[in-house]
C-alpha cells in the first residue's frame, strides 16, 4: 500500500462529445498501489532458453534474472507462435481464456511486453536489484541499486520510499495495433502484502509497483464530480479490459457525497440530470470520453445493473429481430465466430441451457466474422443444434458491425444475460462464462 493518484483539472466538450483527463500522482498520505509480481526466468512459462544474458556481476554468487510481464496474453502467443507444431493449440486457447484475449487483438511478430531484471546478495550482503530498463539483455548499462542489511529491515515504508523510480518502456498489443509506453515504475525487494511459500524465492522476492490510478474532475452546475479507474488488465498498465471499472463520486458544493457508483466503457451516466455515454477510455488511461445523449433520466448500458440497448437487426433467415420484443423473457446473447476456438468449445453448454430453459429463456447469437465463412457458419449452426436466432456482424467491414460496436465487445465469446424487464443481470467471457449463466439463471429462476 503505497502510491495514491490525485488529479483536479478541467474537461473539455466539443461537438457534443466531452473528455475527461486522467492522471496520476502521487499522494505520500495515501499509501496505495497496484502490483505486478516478478517471476523467476526460467520458471516463466513463455522462457525461452536461447536468451542470454550479459553483464551480472561477478560478485553475485547467489543470483537470480526474474522477469516482469505487463501482457501475458502477448507472450503466451509468441510461446505458440515460436513452437508451433509444438505447443497444441488447446493450450494457448487456455492461456488466452485466462487473460481474456483473443489473438486478433495480439501481435504476431515479438514485441517487448516483458522487462528482465537481475536480484541477489553482494559479498557485504547488499541487496542488489538491476532492471535491464533499456531492454538490450545486458546489465551492465544498467543503474545497480544497493540496499543494506539495515535498511531491509527498517519496513516495507521505508524499503519503498528509498527505491528509486525506473523509467523504461514497454510495448503492448490492442486493437490490432502494438504501442509502445514510457513506464515509470518501482521495483522493491520489500512489499509484506506478497509472499512465496518458497523461503528461497521469497528472499529473492521483487516486486514491481505500478503508478496506474488515475483520476479526473468535472463541475456541471451545483455538483462536483471525481472520477477514478485502475487498470484491470493482468500487466497493470494498459485499461484495455471490458471489465475496467470506473468509479463516479457526485459532491455537492459543500463537498458531501451525494452519490458513488461504479460504470464500466458502454454505460450511460447522467450529470446534473443530463444523459451521456460513457463511450471509452484511452487505452493507457490518460482519458475518459462522454458522449452527449440528451436530458433523459433512463440509464442504458452493457454491463449488470443497466438496462440492455435495444438490438434491431435481421437474423441469418432475413427475420426482423426486436431485442424489446422479448421484454417478460430471460434473453442470453452471445457474441461467437466461427475462427474463435474458445465460442466453439462453450457451445455444448450453451445448447443445454438453451434445452434447460427453454420455456424461461431466449438465446441470441451474434457472430463476428467474415462473409465467405457465412456457409461455414450456417453447416456449424445445423450440425451443432445451435437451435435459436442468429445475427451476423461484418468482421471485414467496421460500419456493418453496430451491435459488436454498441456493446462493447473485444473478447470472444461474450455472453449477456438480461431479465424480463430488460435489465442486465450478467456479463461474462471466456469458455467459463456458460457455467456462470447457469448459475445466475438459477439463482434468478430459483431452478
Amino acid at each position: 500500500m503505497i502510491l495514491m493518484f490525485v488529479v483536479s483539472h478541467s474537461a473539455a466538450q466539443k461537438n457534443n462529445v466531452l473528455i475527461i483527463p486522467l492522471r496520476s500522482m502521487i499522494d505520500s498520505n495515501n499509501l496505495v498501489f497496484s502490483m505486478i509480481t516478478t517471476e523467476n526466468n526460467k520458471s516463466d512459462f513463455n522462457y525461452d532458453p536461447s536468451r542470454l544474458f550479459k553483464g551480472i556481476p561477478s560478485s553475485i554468487t547467489d543470483g537470480v534474472v526474474k522477469v516482469v510481464e505487463f501482457q501475458p496474453a502477448q507472450a503466451a502467443y509468441e510461446l505458440y507462435l515460436r513452437n508451433k507444431g509444438v505447443t497444441p493449440v488447446s493450450y494457448l486457447v487456455q492461456l488466452l481464456d485466462l487473460y481474456h484475449a483473443d489473438t486478433l487483438q495480439l501481435s504476431r511478430t515479438p514485441i517487448k511486453h516483458m522487462v528482465y531484471l537481475f536480484t541477489g546478495f553482494d559479498q557485504s550482503g547488499n541487496r542488489v536489484v538491476i532492471v535491464d530498463a533499456n531492454n538490450n539483455y545486458d546489465f551492465s548499462d544498467d543503474k545497480v541499486m544497493l540496499y543494506n542489511a539495515d535498511l531491509l529491515k527498517s519496513g516495507e515504508k521505508a524499503v519503498i520510499a528509498n527505491v528509486p523510480v525506473t523509467s523504461l518502456e514497454v510495448q503492448f498489443a490492442a486493437n490490432r495495433k502494438v504501442y509502445t509506453k514510457t513506464c515509470n515504475l518501482k521495483f522493491s525487494p520489500v512489499c509484506n502484502g506478497f509472499r512465496y511459500f518458497d523461503p528461497e524465492a521469497e528472499r529473492l522476492k521483487v516486486v514491481c509497483i505500478a503508478k496506474d490510478i488515475r483520476q479526473g474532475s468535472l463541475t456541471k452546475g451545483n455538483s462536483n464530480y471525481l472520477f477514478s479507474t485502475y487498470s484491470d488488465d493482468k500487466g497493470r498498465v494498459t485499461f484495455t479490459s471490458p471489465e475496467t471499472k470506473i468509479d463516479i463520486k457526485e459532491k455537492a458544493a459543500d463537498g458531501k457525497v451525494i452519490s458513488s457508483q461504479k460504470y464500466v466503457v458502454g454505460d450511460t451516466v447522467l450529470f446534473n440530470q443530463e444523459r451521456y455515454l460513457l463511450s471509452g477510455i484511452s487505452i493507457f488511461g490518460d482519458s475518459l470520453k462522454f458522449s452527449y445523449l440528451g436530458k433523459n433520466a433512463s440509464l442504458y448500458g452493457i454491463d449488470s445493473g443497466k438496462i440492455a440497448y435495444n438490438i434491431e437487426s435481421a437474423d441469418l433467415n432475413g427475420n426482423k429481430f426486436d431485442l424489446q420484443k422479448y421484454r417478460g423473457k430471460y434473453v442470453l446473447i452471445d457474441f461467437w465466430g466461427t475462427w474463435c476456438n474458445p465460442c466453439i468449445a462453450s457451445i455444448p453448454e450453451l445448447v443445454a441451457i438453451a434445452s434447460e430453459y427453454k420455456s424461461n429463456l431466449q438465446v441470441v447469437s451474434i457472430a463476428l466474422d467474415q462473409p465467405d465463412n457465412m456457409n461455414k457458419m450456417r453447416e456449424m449452426i445445423k450440425s451443432r443444434q445451435m437451435d435459436w436466432i442468429h445475427i451476423f456482424q461484418n468482421d471485414s467491414d467496421q460500419t456493418q458491425r453496430p451491435i459488436i460496436k454498441n456493446y462493447k465487445v473485444e473478447h470472444y465469446p461474450t455472453q449477456i444475460l438480461i431479465d424480463p424487464d430488460g435489465k442486465i443481470v450478467l456479463r461474462t467471457f471466456g469458455i467459463s462464462g456458460g457455467e456462470k449463466v447457469r448459475a445466475k439463471l438459477k439463482e434468478q429462476l430459483g431452478k
